[in-house]
Parts: structure tokens; C-alpha cells; sequence
């Protein structure tokens, strides 16, 4: 489908809209020797009980939130607080990875941070852990088509796998908004919370099916990572189906950030089933693509999802609309979306696209862009990092001169416009 052939009346009833849903997550993250052993992280993090505090980046507690460090089993935990705007939510994650190396450093200079979403855990490791550590302790977390709870208990004194979610909080855009509202039915009933959790699954659930489909992800998708896996919240819901893989990069976290911020937008508007039925897809479809992590289904599945994700709301919102926000008085590529006339104009020059950005990803892989490297990719312990840097702007310092993405990106524009 191209961009031209989605349902126009979709499009206006979503023009301009922006529902700004706060975010927040806590995503985990594995602590290895320098060898890549997986160690327990009680040896370097206080439990839950009496976690690490401290703020963010920015001058006061109710702008950023206090932010967290603990462990939680053999894994260690982050809560990188409360956020309405990507770059802020970015620079919270940097501050809790930059924290947490200095840390484990301190203890041991050879240690790093691993980002995988399952790993095998020695016996050894296992049994030398705090007691709290050595056992499955998450409260229990409900599925949004079974309306069941996920996970039967596992035995973690055998169970070799360890597991590293990235859950998402989203909540309403303003402690004012009423119940009876639209946002306020969509955040705050079962039902609403059925629709965006079932919502979230299309939009964020899929994207992660196709850049996050290593032998691991499948493992732990198997146990943690199932469509629908979510918790009701009293500002909104935790979606608990991705693994920790967003937080490579701060482009991947404004990738998988901004795509949550547009699902909680399109139901906060009640158009999610507008927008199912016009993809003739059913959430029951979604789930089973997910829990089967079934990537050639989820291909055929983006592509008619892709044309309405690049037309709804505005660029700035929105990580892959159509339009670049690299420069909004510069012209870009052969056309380019008008918010103003919704139309498509014909322009001149080039430039990198985001939503070619995430395509080139799926065909070459998450590795062609970003890379396992933690310290690289979030410039720990080195000055010169910028939160401002997310999806667009960083994607467009790397590949501008790219020839083989530049070629790929023409391509692709030709088969979507």
C-alpha cells in the first residue's frame, strides 16, 4: 500500500493530533565479567526494598521524576522516571546507565552491561546470589486476550534463563483529564486498557518482532514476552511485552518511545478500531505474529500498517512520519507530506528519512545501525552526549553520506509514495 491509498477521512480525524501521554519505563539489564559471564547483580545493587535515588538530568524532582537502581533476580533494574517529551525520557536512561557503569567500574573495571533479553545463568552464579535474587519474584502481570494471568511460577533455582524486560508506562497527558473524556476512558477502564494494550501490541509489539527476532528474543517471548502482556496502572498501563532491546541506543529508545506515545494518541482519539478494521487485521492476528514471533507475517503485516503510521499526527511526535523534522524550512527528497495542504508536494534536494531509516533496519538488521557496544552507543564515561541526538537527527549525522542507504532510501520512497 502507498501512502496516497490510505483512508483519507483516518488521516483528517488525526491531523495535527498529539495527545502527549507521560512515559516512563524499567527496563532491565544483565551484568557480565569481562569474559561475558552473566553475574548476579546484588553483588553491585542494593534490592528493591532500599534502591539508589537520584534525579535527572534536569534541575527539580517534579520535572524529571527520581530515578532508580536495584537489582530484581540475577538481573539489575532501572526506572528512569516520568516524561512527556522523548529527549528527556533519552537523557534519564543515560543518567541511569552512566550511574550504573560508574558503579559496577568502581567494583570491578573489567564488568559490563549487557543488553540481551534472555541469557543462561550458571548454577554457581544462581546459588551464591541473594535469596531475594535467586527467585522469580514479579508480581503477577495480566494478557490482554486470555484476560488471564501470563506466566505460571518457575522454578529459578533450576531454571537456566534469565530474562531482561523493557517495560513501558504510559499514563494520561494531564493529572486534569476526566474520566468521561476519551483519554480519560481509553487510561483508566478495563476496557480502555484492553484497547491500548491490544493497540500497543500493533504499533510497538510488531516493530519489536522485526528488529528484535534473535534465538533470545524468541526465549523469552516464550515466557515474558507474550502479546497483550500488561499491567493496569492508576496513572494508565505498563506494557510489559517488549524485551530490553530499546535501550541499546537513544535512537532506538526515541524510536519505541515515540511509536508507544502515537498508539496511546490514536486510542486516546478512539480511532484504534477504526484503524484495525481498515488494515482488515484483528488483534487476535497481532497476538499470535508476537507469540510465535512469526517475522515473515510481520513484514507482510508492517507494510499495511506503515502507510498510516507515516501520515498520523505531526513529524515532531511522530519518529516515522513521512516527513523529516531535520530541518522544517528545508525541502526534502522527491515529495514530501504537507501537514498544511495534506497533500504531497514535490521538492527538491534529499535527505535521510526516519521511516527509511527503520526499513533499511528490518531488511539489514538492528546490527547494520546500532551496535551491541553500550558505552559506545550511549557515550558513557566521554563528554559530547546530546539527548536532542534521537531518531532523526542522529540516524541523519550516520547515513547522510551512506551511499548504500541513500540508494536503498530512493527506492524505497518510489514503492511507498
Amino acid at each position: 500500500m502507498k501512502l496516497k491509498d490510505t483512508n483519507e477521512t483516518f488521516a483528517t480525524s488525526l491531523k495535527g493530533a498529539g495527545i502527549r501521554a507521560t512515559m516512563g519505563g524499567d527496563p532491565e539489564f544483565f551484568v557480565a565479567d569481562g569474559k561475558g559471564k552473566i553475574l548476579a547483580s546484588d553483588k553491585f545493587f542494593p534490592g528493591k526494598e532500599k534502591p539508589i535515588k537520584f534525579i535527572g538530568a534536569a534541575a527539580t524532582e517534579r520535572a524529571y521524576g527520581i530515578l532508580k537502581l536495584f537489582f530484581d533476580g540475577i538481573q539489575a533494574e532501572m526506572n528512569i522516571g516520568v516524561q512527556q517529551c522523548r529527549e528527556g525520557a533519552t537523557l534519564n536512561v543515560h543518567t541511569c546507565l552512566q550511574k550504573a557503569i560508574n558503579i559496577i567500574e568502581k567494583e570491578n573495571k573489567d564488568c559490563q552491561i549487557i543488553l540481551k533479553p534472555a541469557v543462561k545463568v550458571t548454577k554457581a552464579v544462581i546459588k551464591s546470589a541473594d535469596p531475594e535474587a535467586r527467585r522469580f519474584g514479579c508480581m503477577p502481570d495480566f494478557n490482554a486476550y486470555t484476560l488471564t494471568t501470563n506466566t505460571d511460577e518457575i522454578d529459578a533455582t533450576n531454571h537456566p534463563y534469565r530474562y531482561a524486560g523493557g517495560h513501558i508506562h504510559l499514563g494520561v497527558s494531564s493529572p486534569y483529564v476526566k474520566r468521561s473524556s476519551k483519554e480519560g476512558k481509553m487510561a483508566k477502564t478495563e476496557e480502555g486498557h484492553l484497547r491500548i494494550i491490544r493497540l500497543l501490541d500493533l504499533i510497538v509489539g510488531i516493530p519489536c518482532v522485526l528488529l528484535d527476532n534473535s534465538a533470545e528474543a524468541k526465549i523469552r517471548r516464550a515466557e515474558y514476552g507474550k502479546a497483550g502482556c500488561f499491567r493496569p496502572t492508576p496513572y494508565g498501563v505498563e506494557y510489559r511485552t517488549p524485551s530490553c532491546w530499546w535501550i541499546k541506543s537513544p535512537t532506538t529508545v526515541s524510536l519505541i518511545l515515540g511509536l508507544a506515545r502515537l498508539a496511546w494518541t490514536i486510542a486516546g482519539k478512539s480511532q484504534d478500531l477504526k484503524l484495525f478494521n481498515l488494515l482488515n487485521c484483528k488483534p487476535a492476528d497481532v497476538r499470535g505474529i508476537i507469540d510465535e514471533s512469526d517475522r515473515k507475517v510481520a513484514v507482510e503485516l508492517w507494510e499495511k500498517v506503515r502507510p498510516y503510521i507515516a501520515i498520523i499526527g505531526r513529524a515532531y511526535n511522530n519518529p516515522l512520519h513521512i516527513r523529516t523534522v531535520r530541518s522544517p524550512d528545508v525541502v526534502f527528497g522527491p515529495e514530501r507530506w504537507s501537514e498544511r495542504s495534506g497533500k504531497f508536494i514535490k521538492v527538491k534536494g534529499s535527505a535521510v528519512f526516519s521511516l527509511a531509516v527503520f526499513e533499511y533496519m528490518v531488511k539489514n538488521g538492528l546490527e547494520s545501525l546500532i551496535s551491541d557496544n553500550v558505552k559506545k552507543e550511549w557515550k558513557l564515561n566521554t563528554k559530547g552526549f546530546n539527548s536532542m541526538n534521537g531518531f532523526v537527527n542522529e540516524m541523519h549525522k550516520r547515513l547522510f553520506k551512506d551511499k548504500d542507504f541513500m540508494n536503498f532510501q530512493n527506492d524505497f520512497l518510489k514503492q511507498i509514495i
